[in-house]
């Protein structure tokens, strides 16, 4: 199979949208249980560093998300900084994994 930007876009996409179904799972009360929850902790860090990867990609090609003209130079730098945020996001997610894995036990 060839890796190419529309198979990364729809496979991004279905992964995004796994993660979307484990948090209604989560919101809606008795609809899953509280194990299936543990995944919400991780996910946010793992979706973090997937649009990171993705960011860091559109930094060498140029191509794929938009950009603020008025705030920033180029693509290429709006998504630097966006891939940057991402990565800081994913930092603070594993250090609070411990946190939020207890919220959820309390919730549950």
């Amino acid at each position: 199979m060839r890796l190419t930007r529309r198979f990364v876009k729809y496979a991004s996409f279905t992964h995004s949208a796994v993660y979307l179904v484990l948090l209604v799972a989560w919101l809606i009360p008795g609809l899953a249980p509280v194990e299936a929850v543990f995944g919400l902790a991780h996910g946010l860090e793992v979706i973090a560093l997937e649009l990171s990867a993705r960011f860091c990609a559109d930094v060498f090609q140029d191509s794929y998300f938009g950009w603020d003209s008025t705030r920033y130079a180029s693509r290429r730098a709006h998504n630097l900084v966006r891939a940057q945020s991402q990565v800081s996001l994913a930092e603070s997610a594993r250090g609070l994994r411990g946190e939020m894995e207890a919220l959820v036990r309390r919730l549950g």
